[in-house]
């Protein structure tokens, strides 16, 4: 028993900043996926295997292809699995930080565990669940503080000197190799080794020729990796020798913009906590989250005053406390270098919000120095853990929003599989982002599709290509022409088409998934589309869809049936509930045939259980079948219906009534013609 309490004691910061991680970024792990370029990774790591993994990194961290390949080995393709892992590697590096001020700062014990706690919950960064993306990040921040910490080692006392030197410099040009966010504080390495020099060499000139003495060597190592970056890699996206752009008024600038941001921006978004249901949180999960808001404040403070209690006086002079000060000060300023050199801005928006990697260190020592001038212990632990468990709070909410978004993409993913069970191969699919995923771009839809119609692939020639239509025309898209050529290099693959093989597609929940028909659609795109009218929400489509709606070309590049369809269950899941936007995709699918029979049965099963669409136009298919089947009276009860339920909708189906009546769907029954243009208004018919 006495074993046992002694284990807890020695390693209590290590199992509470385990237990923290977990909860903190834990708490929906299981139900997250893929996002952004976790895409690309994943779907190379699974298609291609680890050569293409080099492929995708050797233009911007060759390092890190080489360490997917070996990860892969382990890790698999499994989301969940990915997760753990990154969450794993946050609290690693949360250790290493925690031992690095250790070594540094061995009489600020309290000080040292408070720094390590506001760096492992850090609000700033909000991207960990991108956990196939960004679990390399901390595995380089870990490794650059043991880096730092074997120097330390070493330079405080002899033992092992040479191979913890050796091991140190290795490292500090691993880290810069394997990513450039930390390089701006590896040029701060001279100024730990002088803060670890002050208790031995309190003669600044003797300390100053110590200093040099062991740092020496870091200096080649850093005059090698900057001769290797700008002079001899030159296949990179982040071609060096061509965006390295120095300004003093451009620097500062940057720096008043980045350094309050980072620190002060960063830490206030821990206080506009989101319990309103309007922010999408459920009654129970803002529940659960008070109770850890209240548990984690009261845990964390007994934690630290415990701690305080049982460990050595931390009575220190003012010179030390200047001295962290001092280095947290430095190595705020110093982390942006590497985004102030080529003018990238530091956000705390996504994606900009990763330049925030490298102040992680900088800003929780700082906070931790702030919160060692209160001199009330109580106070201090009490409000340090009320703000620690205010992060915790904020960054559950956090991993619930990456929820939600997965499940919007596997619910895209499910539409599009019963609207479109095959797809020709070459195919392009152009959409709009409506700011219903957040966290991904048309990159990451393009390998989702692909991965879902080509499960089996093995090559590098991606069958189809997903574009937002107003990132991509005039790019990548040379112009909504027809026969012109479409070639996009995603690193991990390529795609080569033309605009003769082109889907429009929109998805605007709760509206369901549409994929657009020239013949049909056009009914669609004259309704009103006023960006201030909030009676039209998700109903209609966006404008710059309208001009490349003659290009998509549903009936040629969609099949009705596919016996072999079989995408991944592990990824999309297993197919829903059959909800309403089952009964309109298929009823869609079956329009593009003509196929009124089918569309007819598809909504009176739908309407009898009863289900009723988020989107009038989502009516059409099945008031056009009904005309077809000389169901005249359903065919109008449905319009009178969808009209009176959204008036702004009128035009709508106006036009579609204008078109059947051209088409001769009604022959010459002319009374329900008029009756129509009554209750529709203002609709001359034909």
């Amino acid at each position: 028993m006495q074993t046992l309490k002694n284990y807890l004691e020695k390693y209590a910061i290590h199992l509470a900043l385990f237990f923290t991680t977990f909860i903190t970024f834990g708490f929906f792990a299981t139900q997250q996926g893929y996002y952004w370029d976790d895409w690309a990774f994943a779907w190379a790591r699974d298609h291609l295997g680890a050569e293409g993994l080099i492929n995708i990194f050797n233009a911007t961290r060759p390092i890190r292809g080489y360490w997917e390949g070996v990860l892969t080995l382990f890790l698999g393709t499994k989301p969940a699995t990915w997760q753990f892992y990154a969450i794993f590697t946050r609290w690693l590096a949360s250790l290493a930080f925690w031992q690095l001020l250790k070594t540094l700062f061995p009489g600020k014990k309290t000080q040292n565990t408070l720094a390590a706690f506001f760096f492992l919950v850090y609000p700033g960064f909000t991207q960990q669940p991108l956990a196939v993306t960004y679990h390399y990040a901390w595995t380089l921040l870990a490794l650059f503080f043991l880096s730092l910490t074997l120097m330390l080692q070493a330079v405080k006392n002899s033992h092992l000197r040479i191979l913890k030197i050796a091991v140190s410099i290795f490292l500090s040009v691993f880290v810069p190799l394997g990513a450039e966010y930390f390089f701006g504080l590896e040029l701060l390495r001279v100024l730990f080794i002088w803060i670890a020099l002050t208790t031995a060499f309190p003669d600044t000139k003797e300390r100053f020729k110590r200093t040099l003495t062991f740092y020496a060597p870091y200096i080649i190592a850093i005059a090698g990796y900057l001769y290797w970056r700008f002079f001899l890699y030159k296949d990179t996206i982040y071609a060096a020798q061509d965006k390295i752009s120095f300004s003093i008024s451009g620097i500062w600038t940057q720096l008043w913009d980045a350094v309050p941001l980072v620190s002060i921006g960063a830490w206030a978004k821990v206080f506009v906590q989101p319990f309103s249901p309007k922010s999408g949180l459920s009654p129970r999960l803002a529940l659960v989250m008070g109770a850890i808001l209240l548990a984690g404040t009261l845990l964390l403070a007994s934690l630290f005053k415990l701690k305080s209690m049982r460990e050595a006086d931390e009575a220190s002079t003012q010179k030390v406390d200047w001295e962290w000060l001092l280095l947290s000060s430095a190595l705020i300023l110093a982390a942006g270098i590497p985004f102030y050199a080529v003018n990238f801005s530091v956000q705390l928006t996504f994606p900009e919000d990763r330049f925030t990697f490298p102040f992680m260190m900088g800003v929780s020592m700082l906070l931790a120095w702030l919160f060692s001038l209160i001199k009330n212990e109580t106070q201090r632990f009490t409000l340090a853990a009320l703000l620690i468990s205010l992060a915790i709070t904020t960054h559950i909410y956090n991993g619930d929003v990456y929820r939600r978004e997965w499940r919007q993409q596997r619910l895209f993913a499910q539409q599009l599989f019963w609207r479109a069970p095959d797809i020709a191969p070459g195919t392009l699919i152009l959409a709009e982002d409506d700011g219903v995923f957040p966290h991904n771009d048309d990159e990451a839809f393009a390998f989702l599709v692909n991965w879902a119609y080509n499960p089996e692939q093995r090559t590098d020639e991606l069958d189809y290509e997903y574009f937002y239509l107003s990132a991509r025309l005039g790019e990548d898209l040379p112009s909504l022409k027809s026969r012109k050529p479409v070639f996009k290099d995603h690193f991990a693959a390529t795609f080569e088409g033309n605009t003769d093989k082109v889907l429009l597609l929109h998805f605007s929940p709760p509206s369901c998934l549409r994929i657009l028909d020239p013949v049909y659609d056009a009914d669609v795109l004259v309704s009103p589309r006023d960006v201030d009218n909030v009676e039209m929400g998700s109903l209609t489509l966006p404008r710059v869809l309208e001009p490349a709606l003659l290009l998509s070309k549903p009936r040629e590049l969609i099949a009705k049936n596919n016996d072999d369809f079989n995408p991944p269950e592990w990824l999309f899941g297993k197919e829903p509930g059959h909800n309403w936007c089952y009964y309109f995709e298929k009823a869609d699918l079956a329009r593009q045939d003509e196929d009124w029979e089918k569309i007819a049965k598809l909504g009176d099963k739908a309407f009898g259980i009863p289900f009723a669409p988020a989107d009038g136009a989502e009516y059409l298919p099945f008031i056009e079948a009904y005309a077809h089947l000389h169901r005249y009276d359903d065919a109008q009860e449905l319009t009178k219906f969808a009209a009176q339920k959204n008036p702004a909708l009128r035009p709508m189906f106006c036009a579609l009534w204008q078109r059947m009546t051209k088409d001769g769907v009604f022959g010459k029954n002319k009374a329900l013609l008029y009756e129509m243009q009554a209750e529709l208004i203002y609709c001359p018919l034909y």
